[in-house]
């Protein structure tokens, strides 16, 4: 059985914030759950502001500067994020 996920376990999104692999500056739920209209099959989108070290976004490198995270809707149904 899943769970319903009209409503947001908070524990669950705090964990799953500290395991992120640099400190974030700000976190939001975005999508459904902010617009007020998740069903109980909802996924929950997080968005956020993450500080690299400056190594690694300092430099004469190129490219995309940009992180995404592998979590996804199952994982959170789970609980296994």
């Amino acid at each position: 059985m899943t769970r319903d996920m009209r409503q947001l376990d908070y524990a669950e999104l705090r964990t799953i914030m500290g395991e992120q692999p640099y400190r974030l500056l700000f976190a939001t739920v975005s999508g459904a759950h902010l617009y007020g209209f998740p069903s109980r099959d909802s996924d929950v989108d997080l968005r956020g502001v993450h500080v690299r070290p400056a190594t690694e976004v300092v430099g004469l490198r190129t490219g995309i500067n940009l992180m995404r995270t592998g979590i996804v809707q199952a994982d959170l149904r789970a609980g296994t994020a």
